[in-house]
């Protein structure tokens, strides 16, 4: 594990903010960019190796549907995920930091189950 350069990190930070998502998969914390430059995915990549010390791949995505592009994708889960989450969390916005802490605390949101009866938007059926 290497540390970033305070530029390394501020654009890090600007692509997870732009392309990145944060989720829980099972317990385990997930990152994913995905983005059509392949360039900026092994960018990315080197970045999540040096602040994990662990390999990091891209995955290609051939294009499907209406899409002519490929997808380049960059994953990092489980421990890795939470390096660098705990490293950028302070640096994105309000909405994407909730989510960050969220993966980190282990929060899954539970389903609402919303009453339309209630709510006056179906009547009732008898």
């Amino acid at each position: 594990m290497s540390e970033l350069s305070s530029f390394e990190l501020g654009w890090l930070v600007g692509i997870l903010e732009g392309e990145g998502s944060f989720t829980l998969e099972c317990n385990n914390p997930r990152i994913k960019v995905e983005i059509t430059d392949e360039d900026t995915s092994y960018r990315v990549a080197a970045l999540f190796e040096r602040i994990t010390g662990k390999p990091c791949h891209v995955y290609d995505k051939a294009p499907s549907g209406n899409s002519v592009q490929h997808l380049f994708i960059t994953r990092i889960g489980s421990r890795g995920a939470k390096d660098v989450m705990r490293l950028v969390v302070k640096y994105m916005s309000h909405r994407r930091r909730q989510r960050i802490w969220q993966c980190l605390n282990g929060f899954k949101s539970k389903k609402l189950k919303i009453d339309l009866v209630q709510l006056g938007l179906i009547k009732e059926q008898g």
